[in-house]
This record gives C-alpha cells, structure tokens and sequence, in this order.
C-alpha cells in the first residue's frame, strides 16, 4: 500500500475508533439515568419509554430520507427472536442497577464475551480450542470474586446482570446470523419495535404518573441509548469488528467516572481484581480469534 492510499485509510480507521468510543460512553450516561430513575418508577415502565424515544428517533432520522426499504427484513421470525432477548437484556440490566453499583453492573455484562464463546458452539457450529475454553473459565471466575456468592457482598439482584449478559448473547449470536441478510439500522429498527410492542401492555400494571423532571431524564436516557447505537452501527462503516472489539472496554472507565461523581460509588479491591479478570479473559479471548481469522485467510 503506497504512503497515498495509506493515510486515507489510517482516517477511517481512526474515525471508527473514535465512533466507537464516543458510542460506548453514552451507554453508562443512559444507564446512569435509568439507574436514578428505578429508585421511583418501574424498571419495566422507565425501558419502555427508552424504546419509545429510540423508535420516534428512528423513525425520524429515516422518513426524510425515504428509506423506508430498509425496514423490509428477510428473516423476520429471527429479528423477533433477537429483539425478544435485547429487550430481555436491557429490561434485567436496568432492574439490576437498582440495587447494584453501576460498575459492578457493568463488569458483570461483560461476562456475555465468555457466554458468546460457549454459546458459538451449539448455535453456530464454531469449534473453540483449549485457549479459549480456558480464558472462559478464568473470566467466570473473575464473576465470581464480583459476585463473591454466599458472602452477602453483593446484593441478589446482580443476577439480572447475568441474565442480561446472557440475553447479550444470544442476541449477538442472533446479529452474526441477521448481519448475512439484513441491514445493521434494519436490525435497530426492529429492536426497537420489539421494545414498544412487548412491554407496552405491562404498563397498565406498573404505570406510576411522572414528575417532569423525571421525563426530562427518561427522555434523555433514551437518547443517548439511541445515539450511543447509532454510532455504534456507523464506527462499523469506517473500521472492522476487530479493530474496534477492544475499545468496547472503555465503557467501564466511564462507568466507574459517572458511578462516583454521581452515586459516589467506587468498586472495591476485590470488584477491581474480579473486572481485571474478566476484561483480561475477553481480551485473550479476541486475541484467539483474530489469530484464527488470519489463520484462516
């Protein structure tokens, strides 16, 4: 590649890098909103509203530009398999974070990268060597000394983080199968159709009026959950899936910054050893596969 041809694909790279981290810290902004929230509301009343910004957003930013063609799928019952465990994911993490500290929430969903692995093999057919098996195991312990079971450290329901992270991948296994056939802002839409319809009727059992200012903030945190996937979707058109995998970590800086400076939550020295862990092993385990890719090619 000449020095010509180089730089202008250095910028694209560089432009995903920064999609993508840019993407990443506005999750644990919206779920900090969401976290503030469910002190007061419903977990299942505060997603919904989520979703019902994130689809008026969509909506939005396709009408004028009449691409309306995008929401055509060819695989609908899977896009209704994969929107069930996105919301199911969403729904249990933001449960979750009403009773456990926003890192720790977080920590605990990046366990879905070890899931992912295992799942790949029944759902996908992929064989996974003793590396990555054994980075499996170690980053499950690294669950572990988060949790520390039995111990009364953490409370219950960080399972729902767990949950969550299971939900995370079986709808990333879901997008693997979806991405052959559909558009990234096709599976967005329909993620967000998903949100509306399935937990619309719970809210005639859990809806509690809201203050304005609670608007303000479910509005918001539906906006940067919306931007947040986005720009996610938009850092894949300027750099590959493994360039951008690691920088999905950023997210426990931002996490741990919103955790103390607003709950005044710092994760102790064991959260610390446990996160290390657990990173540590998805690391490993990106590592393994882009070896194999090129390996591969």
């Amino acid at each position: 590649m000449t020095t010509a041809s180089a730089q202008p694909a250095r910028n694209e790279t560089l432009t995903g890098i920064f999609l993508m981290v840019v993407a990443i810290s506005l999750f644990p902004a919206s779920d900090a909103l969401s976290k503030y929230l469910v002190g007061t509301y419903d977990a299942l009343q505060v997603v919904w509203i989520r979703y019902i910004v994130q689809f008026a957003a969509v909506l939005i930013a396709l009408a004028p530009r009449s691409r309306w063609h995008l929401m055509r799928t060819r695989r609908p019952g899977l896009q209704a398999v994969r929107g069930f465990f996105t919301v199911l994911s969403t729904l249990a993490f933001v449960a979750a974070l009403g009773y456990v500290p926003l890192v720790d929430a977080v920590t605990l969903l990046f366990s879905s990268s070890l899931m992912l692995v295992a799942l790949s093999v029944p759902f996908l057919g992929e064989r996974v060597g003793i590396h990555r098996w054994s980075a499996v195991v170690i980053g499950f312990i690294g669950v572990l000394v988060v949790m520390r079971p039995g111990m009364g450290v953490l409370h219950w329901a960080a399972t729902g983080a767990l949950i969550s992270a299971f939900s995370n991948a079986i709808y990333q296994i879901a997008t693997r199968a979806l991405s052959v056939t559909d558009r990234a802002i096709t599976t967005f839409f329909y993620v967000n159709v998903a949100g509306v319809v399935l937990l619309g009727p719970t809210m005639f059992f859990v809806w509690i009026p809201m203050t304005w200012d609670a608007w303000v903030w479910v509005i918001a945190a539906g906006l940067l959950s919306g931007a947040g996937h986005y720009l996610l979707i938009r850092s894949f058109d300027h750099a590959g899936a493994s360039v951008l995998a690691p920088f999905n970590y950023v997210q426990i800086v931002s996490a741990t910054l919103i955790g103390y400076f607003w709950f005044s939550e710092l994760p102790d020295f064991w959260t610390v050893v446990g996160l290390i862990i657990v990173v540590g092993s998805g690391l490993y385990i990106l590592r393994r596969e882009q070896r194999a890719a090129q390996a591969a090619s």
